[in-house]
């Protein structure tokens, strides 16, 4: 098991499809670290100006989603419907679900970039079970 003290930020443009008028962008950040092997976090700011709501889901949901719709729960990622261009996610905003187009290939270098750090299919390889055992009982002292 390898330990790592790095982990993979990338700024991403989120749009928020708007019925009636242009789409709104949102300056939001993917963020990927080899302790939580398996997840992909976005942090998505706030409409209000607020504390940015934070998604954690499965970085293969986010994988699988790019090439076909992925998801069955509260977070839902998938091609767009008329474009290669945009990949459309759905993430639970204030408990509802908030649509969001991020351009494919942002999505692609992010991916790519965990990738590189941690193999798809190698997440179970860099688990510390041990050490998040140890941290959950020591967090209860």
């Amino acid at each position: 098991m390898t330990r790592y003290a790095i982990f993979i930020h990338r700024p991403i443009t989120l749009w928020s499809p708007a019925r009636s008028a242009p789409p709104v962008p949102f300056a939001a950040s993917a963020v990927y670290t080899p302790d939580d092997p398996f997840a992909v976090e976005f942090a998505v700011p706030s409409r209000d100006g607020g504390e940015p709501h934070s998604v954690l889901f499965a970085r293969g949901l986010l994988i699988d989603g790019v090439a076909e719709p992925a998801g069955d729960g509260d977070v839902h990622v998938a091609p767009h419907p008329d474009s290669d261009e945009w990949v459309r996610l759905e993430l639970p905003i204030d408990g509802r679900p908030a649509e969001f187009y991020a351009e494919r290939s942002a999505v692609d270098e992010f991916v790519d970039a965990t990738c590189l750090l941690v193999p798809s299919g190698r997440e179970a390889a860099e688990l510390d079970l041990d050490g998040m055992i140890a941290r959950l009982l020591g967090a209860g002292r």
